[in-house]
């Protein structure tokens, strides 16, 4: 990095700096007169002056493998890598090897105000790194897989809105289920008086009474009796079938004698009977109230 291409500044630090390291205004130390002496720390200085930078870096370099703790040697590479070889991280460790060695400096703030312009200069420089070939396929990979998810995405919501738009458009149906059932209702209707009249022959005898008997009435046809209608004849068909169903049921049930804290719902469940079979075969039974000792038909 050479001096011009430097912020302004910057090179108003560098050039206190230098200026300090030329004049040999570098803050003393008990050990500073030695480390200037060290061979290695004054052929650097002899390099400096005839602009062999590369060579001077190395000269100081071996000044510090002789002497650690020489900050001349750290303060003069801290120069040479901020203003000759563009290096602004090795400046920061140099400075602050500087810092550390001599904490009490008068230049303290000085180099502390370089460091800082070594670190804004190191991250404006400093990048991501080269993207591998690898890296590259893969990324282009994910570019093509949302190019297509992107599309289907789209064709799949052109596909949903033409079958919104379909079903907007159509007047509601009745369902057919209820069409059918409606149908079926009426057909028995229409069926039911025939089938009656034909399945029960006691209400036919019974018609047939009452029109001779109207015949005799008026006299149309003396001398004919009407048939007497028979109490079994007129006796209607179900009745006889819920006598039957009656007697049934009685044979298949059996007595329970209600206990104390007994319940309908565990009465039921105890004779594995359902409880609106309990209840339908004890008319005028509440289940809410039951007395202990009295006795339930059980279905």
């Amino acid at each position: 990095m050479r001096m011009s291409m430097l912020p302004s500044h910057f090179r108003v630090i560098a050039l206190m700096l230098g200026s300090m390291a030329l004049t040999g205004c570098l803050p003393s130390s008990p050990n500073g007169a030695d480390e200037e002496k060290e061979p290695h720390f004054l052929q650097g200085k002899n390099l400096v002056g005839a602009m062999d930078y590369t060579g001077a870096v190395e000269c100081f370099e071996q000044a510090l493998e002789a002497n650690p703790k020489s900050a001349a040697a750290h303060f003069e590479l801290a120069l040479l890598y901020y203003q000759k070889q563009a290096d602004p991280a090795a400046a920061i460790y140099h400075c602050q090897q500087y810092l550390k060695l001599r904490p009490a400096a008068p230049n303290s703030e000085t180099v502390t105000q370089l460091v800082l312009n070594c670190k804004q200069e190191l991250a404006r420089t400093v990048s991501l790194g080269p993207v591998s070939e690898k890296q590259q396929k893969e990324m282009e990979k994910l570019a093509d897989q949302n190019k297509q998810l992107t599309e289907e995405n789209k064709s799949l919501k052109e596909e949903l809105n033409k079958w919104r738009a379909y079903y907007a458009g159509r007047a509601p149906q009745p369902a057919p289920t209820i069409a059918k059932a409606s149908a079926a209702g009426s057909e028995t209707d229409a069926v039911r008086p025939s089938a009656r009249a034909s399945d029960s022959p006691s209400m036919s005898a019974m018609g047939a009474s009452s029109v001779a008997a109207d015949k005799n009435l008026d006299g149309s046809r003396a001398g004919v009796r009407a048939p007497v209608a028979r109490a079994d004849m007129v006796r209607p068909a179900s009745a006889s079938a819920s006598n039957s169903q009656l007697a049934a049921n009685t044979a298949r049930t059996h007595s329970y004698t209600i206990k104390p804290g007994d319940t309908a719902f565990v009465i039921a469940k105890r004779n594995g009977v359902k409880l609106a079979a309990l209840v339908d075969a004890n008319p005028g039974l509440d289940p809410r109230r039951l007395r202990p000792g009295q006795n339930l038909s059980i279905p």
